[in-house]
């Protein structure tokens, strides 16, 4: 009598196969999230950007950050001096600060800086005339080493300093990438 069925080598195979492919499928998944939320981050900068437009129409110049000019826009705080999107939002400019999509909505910064605690995150920095530098750290930037900026101004905000984020301020103009 013939057993007919499958050897164990057989079936170790197939299933090493199938682990080889589902972790493969896996790594392009969290890629084309990693993509996808760049996405979203480089669209709320291009609706903050407007905002500060619309803004500076109205106002004839742009919202100035702490002292030191150097504002993150990510936690959402209560005073306007602190936060210059609160301005915005208060003054009817844009309907809320953006928020970093890898955490839910409304949920401060738990980074030092302009970065969230994984890298990526928003940075306004004006002196409250009339340029200001407005960042996007993307989870593509491979470690902060090239962060995404745009300059509006005459000025061309060079009070936004180097020492303000070591080794890595701007490297790549992005403005046409929004």
């Amino acid at each position: 009598m013939k057993v007919r069925g499958f050897t164990l080598i057989e079936l170790l195979v197939v299933l090493a196969i199938i682990g080889l492919l589902s972790s493969i499928v896996l790594a392009s998944l969290n890629t084309a999230r990693a993509k996808a939320r760049d996405a979203v981050r480089k669209s709320q900068v291009g609706e903050f950007e407007k905002a500060l437009e619309l803004y500076f129409s109205v106002n004839g110049h742009y919202p100035c950050g702490r002292s030191n000019c150097l504002s993150s826009i990510v936690p959402l705080t209560s005073d306007p001096a602190s936060n210059p999107g609160i301005e915005l939002v208060s003054g009817g400019f844009i309907s809320s600060i953006p928020s970093d999509p890898i955490y839910p909505p409304g949920t401060p910064n738990v980074g030092t800086s302009c970065n969230t605690k994984d890298g990526a995150g928003y940075c306004y920095c004006s002196d409250g005339t009339d340029s200001y530098v407005l960042t996007v750290n993307t989870e593509d930037d491979k470690g902060g080493s090239d962060r995404c900026y745009i300059r509006v101004g005459p000025s061309s905000a060079n009070f936004c300093t180097y020492h303000q984020f070591p080794g890595t301020w701007a490297h790549q103009d992005c403005s046409t990438r929004f």
